[in-house]
């Protein structure tokens, strides 16, 4: 099975089947069954309103008459109180003069109406659309708040390190709402097709534009979800934009005339609001209702083009659907770069012309004698007594900021090397600079100039190649909420594709992946003392098993470097203890670089310790020197 296979079904996994459907089964089955329901519930009000007014006007004792506009078919008097007629349309009824009085008169399958003219024949077509396209859209806000919430919490940063592309984590995010949206749309336009709403148009067409609105709604909810800084804003920002973009209509219809020219600057502002997802799905409804209103074919391929309210036609809006599908991808790219989440630093508005954002990056001139003699670049620095070959090697390693065109070094030309068997420590205060040092080895933030070799390879040019050798626990836990904890190692085990058999193996009957991963979690569970919390969710756990957990994830395949950013930094010392030794265990077959701002922490478990301070690494040697500097102040 192909790896970007098993992400997306991952992916599924975790938003629809374990978030809606286990998590929030109640929630869910009401968001899908409530725009059927709210349909139905109004095609029954509406049948029970248009018999009672028809058998009322039945029985009127005064005689009336029909007054007609051109445009709406052919009347003629048959006889002094017998009017004919032709079409299916509504007509107003009137008291009639002194000439026709007599006996009571009631044409068959007339209806009442405000005034005769095509404004009104549409905004009765909104109200009849109008609870189907609300029901569709009720779902919006809270998509947004999902979103939101992965991007806010860090989650989706740690599945990309953990091996996931950032165009797979998008590509997920789009699929579940995609799914998520139809299923609840598609019961409502059946119902629609059945009833009788719209019943002569072509089911093909329907679905069609319910798919167009389902994907361009999802893109859209993207967009949303990037721009806000917390879910709870994303949750009433999109409530807001949905409630504007179905009024839309009604709105328009006060002020823009039923019918435009094309090309006019009245037609430019509706094409620029038809690229609202909902407002187009609007006015496709309302264009398809208009052709099943006169009695016509109903909405069919043939007569999609046929122009109806404000110059749209259902042509028109399937393309305003697609041309929103598309602008929202380019924005989803393009602000997820200059607007990131997470302490992200945010990429430069002109990121696509720079060569690194595609891959090319300048040179960088290496010693002559290779990695291995690189001098560390530290005021105070102990030679290592080991002679071995560094297996990571941070070389003149840069990040700056430059607000206002002021350059500002966060790190600044930072060399160091790390051995396999031994764990170094960066240590320094706060702010200093090394989280963005450690996600940066990490690939969670791209290095302004300077790179980092992991066994000879580049982490500019090769990042996917190291990538999925690389443990990263970060400051703050970035846990998925609504899993629990056996279902958090469980997902980062499958991303990270742990265990993958060898064919031999499975000829010879080795125990299936799926058992040896059970088994993994089991050990993981036992060893960092969570055994009674597995079917726990992560956000109900302590402040302190969420650390255990983050540390497990981050040695579930034994890695060969772990990266640890402040792991133990508000604990309790049972849970630091346990958190220690586990990382001391995997030393024998792990590079590990630890960052922390605590002394005793960095003597602990640190054999060499470099201290960082103003962006510069000061002082780099064994620990006991090293707290010796780092006590003094120096």
């Amino acid at each position: 099975m192909p790896l970007w296979w098993t992400h997306i079904c991952l992916l599924l996994w975790k938003d629809v089947f374990t978030y809606q459907f286990r998590r929030h089964t109640f929630v869910t089955m009401l968001e899908l069954l409530l725009p059927a329901f709210i349909t139905y519930v109004y095609i029954y009000i509406a049948s029970l309103t248009s018999t009672s007014a028809a058998r009322k006007d039945s029985r009127m004792d005064t005689d009336v008459f029909v007054w007609a506009a051109s445009y709406l078919g052919a009347v003629s008097l048959e006889s002094d109180n017998l009017i004919s007629m032709e079409g299916d349309d509504a007509y107003d009824i009137e008291q009639p003069p002194e000439a026709f009085g007599g006996e009571s008169l009631w044409p068959g399958d007339v209806e009442e109406q405000s005034a005769p003219r095509p404004d009104a024949v549409y905004l009765k077509i909104m109200f009849r659309i109008f609870p189907c396209v609300v029901s569709m859209c009720m779902i919006q806000p809270f998509l947004v708040k999902k979103t939101a919430s992965e991007l806010c919490s860090g989650s989706k940063e740690l599945m990309v390190i953990n091996g996931l592309s950032e165009f797979m984590w998008w590509l997920g995010g789009f699929s579940w709402s995609f799914i998520i949206l139809l299923m609840g749309a598609l019961p409502a336009i059946v119902l629609t097709k059945t009833q009788s709403l719209l019943p002569r148009s072509s089911i093909l067409l329907l679905i069609l534009g319910v798919g167009l609105h389902c994907a361009s709604s999802s893109f859209f909810s993207l967009v949303v979800a990037t721009l806000v800084p917390r879910p709870a804003v994303g949750l009433v920002t999109m409530s807001f934009v949905v409630f504007g973009s179905l009024v839309a209509p009604f709105g328009l219809a006060s002020f823009v005339p039923a019918t435009l020219v094309r090309g006019s600057t009245l037609d430019r502002f509706m094409t620029l609001c038809l690229l609202l997802p909902n407002v187009a799905f609007n006015y496709f409804l309302i264009n398809a209702s208009d052709l099943d209103y006169h009695g016509g074919p109903g909405a069919q391929l043939f007569n999609v083009g046929r122009v109806g309210l404000h110059g749209t036609s259902v042509y028109r809006a399937v393309h305003a659907m697609c041309g929103s599908c598309l602008l929202s991808v380019v924005l989803c790219w393009y602000l997820s770069r200059v607007w990131p989440h997470s302490y992200s630093f945010p990429e430069k508005f002109y990121f696509f012309l720079q060569p690194s954002y595609w891959g090319i990056w300048r040179s960088v001139n290496l010693p002559e004698e290779g990695l291995g003699d690189i001098k560390e670049n530290a005021t105070l620095f102990e030679p290592s007594r080991e002679q071995k070959q560094a297996h990571l090697v941070i070389y003149k390693l840069s990040k700056v900021t430059d607000p206002l065109y002021l350059k500002h070094y966060i790190i600044n030309n930072v060399t160091i090397k790390c051995f396999i068997d031994s764990i170094t420590v960066i240590l320094g205060r706060n702010g200093c600079g090394k989280s963005v040092l450690i996600r940066m080895l990490a690939g969670a933030i791209k290095p302004s100039s300077g790179t980092a070799f992991f066994d000879g390879a580049d982490m500019r040019t090769n990042g996917s190649k190291v990538r999925p050798h690389i443990g990263y626990c970060p400051q703050n836990s970035t846990l998925i909420p609504f899993l629990t904890v056996e279902e958090n190692l469980l997902f980062i085990a499958y991303l990270r594709d742990v265990l993958q058999p060898s064919e031999r193996d499975s000829i010879q009957g080795e125990e299936p992946r799926s058992a040896q991963i059970d088994d993994l979690i089991l050990t993981l569970l036992t060893q960092f003392q969570l055994i009674d919390q597995r079917e726990s969710l992560a956000s109900k756990i302590t402040y302190a098993e969420q650390r255990r957990l983050q540390v497990a994830m981050t040695l579930l395949d034994n890695p060969l470097f772990a990266l640890f950013d402040c792991p133990t930094e508000g604990i309790d010392t049972d849970s630091r203890n346990v958190i220690w030794d586990a990382i001391l265990k995997s030393r024998p077959q792990t590079t590990v670089v630890l960052a922390t701002n605590s002394s005793d922490e960095a003597e602990i478990l640190g054999d060499r310790i470099a201290i960082i301070c103003r962006s510069l690494i000061s002082c780099c040697g064994s620990a006991i020197p090293a707290k010796e500097i780092w006590l003094a102040g120096s």
